[in-house]
C-alpha cells in the first residue's frame, strides 16, 4: 500500500492503526534475519502499546531495531 493511502486508512479507520504497529514490526523482525541476526520479534510489544495509547513508544522501539540492523548491516558490508 502506498504511504498516502495508508496515512488516508489511519486517519478514517482508527483500528487500522494498531495493525499497522503489528504489522511493521513483524517485517522488521523479518528484516533482522535476512541481514543474519536472530530475530527480535517486539510486534506484540508495539500492539499492546498502541492500544494503550502509547504509539509513540512503538515507533521508538521500532525506529531503535531499525537503526540496529542498518549499524549490523552497515558493518557487514564494509
Amino acid at each position: 500500500m502506498s504511504p498516502g493511502l495508508e496515512l488516508f486508512v489511519m486517519i478514517i479507520c482508527a483500528p487500522y492503526v494498531l495493525f499497522w504497529y503489528y504489522d511493521k514490526s513483524q517485517k522488521i523482525a523479518d528484516a533482522y534475519e535476512k541481514v543474519g541476526m536472530l530475530r527480535k520479534d517486539d510486534s506484540l510489544a508495539c500492539l499492546i502499546l498502541g492500544i494503550f495509547g502509547l504509539g509513540i513508544i512503538s515507533m521508538a522501539i521500532m525506529q531503535s531495531n531499525l537503526n540496529t540492523i542498518w549499524v549490523n548491516e552497515s558493518r557487514i558490508s564494509w
